[in-house]
């Protein structure tokens, strides 16, 4: 779940860097869904995305501490799997991507990136659509990452496991600075 997250937060960054020469600032939210192996899945919600821009690098970062999937003490496992609790890196998922890398006209396309959850970056792909909306851009990205990849163990409980594909869906509004 929290690579979803961070994959998630990857695919806001590069969207909120459309405008080409303004840099951006916006919050949004961000939703990860994972299936399970007997059918089905887990999604949840973070209401905790803010998006940065030192005008080469659009940044994404998505808050895992307050992950809510409409099940309180689902929320409380998904905290623990992730360890939020253990180290501050492991409480956001942040997504960089270079401006250069996206379009600013048409606003939609595929990027690459890189993605740090748990404290293990790797590079990510992910598509992205960004519409003008008055002075602000609305964007949406997602990506699908390994949960394996960044250390996270999957997921089991009586007998279910999470499979270890989550995809991350990231949705913002940023305006220039």
């Amino acid at each position: 779940m929290k690579k979803l997250v961070s994959s998630a937060v990857v695919a806001s960054v590069l969207a909120l860097a459309f405008a080409a020469d303004a840099k951006l600032a916006g919050k949004g939210s961000a939703t990860f869904e994972g299936k399970l192996s007997v059918g089905g899945g887990i999604s949840g919600t973070s209401n905790e995305v803010s998006v940065s821009d030192d005008g080469t690098t659009v940044s994404v970062a998505v808050g895992l501490g307050h992950l809510a999937t409409s099940n309180e003490t689902r929320d409380k496992h998904v905290q623990e799997h992730l360890e939020t609790d253990k180290n501050a890196a492991f409480k956001t998922a942040t997504l960089k991507v270079a401006r250069a890398k996206l379009k600013f006209e048409g606003g939609e396309g595929d990027a690459d990136g890189e993605i740090t959850i748990h404290g293990v970056t790797k590079p990510v792909k992910f598509h992205y659509k960004a519409d003008k909306d008055g002075a602000a851009y609305r964007v949406k990205g997602n990506a699908h990452i390994s949960v394996k990849d960044f250390g996270i163990s999957i997921p089991n409980y009586l007998g279910v496991t999470m499979k270890d594909d989550v995809e991350i869906t990231v949705a913002f509004k940023a305006a220039e600075q």
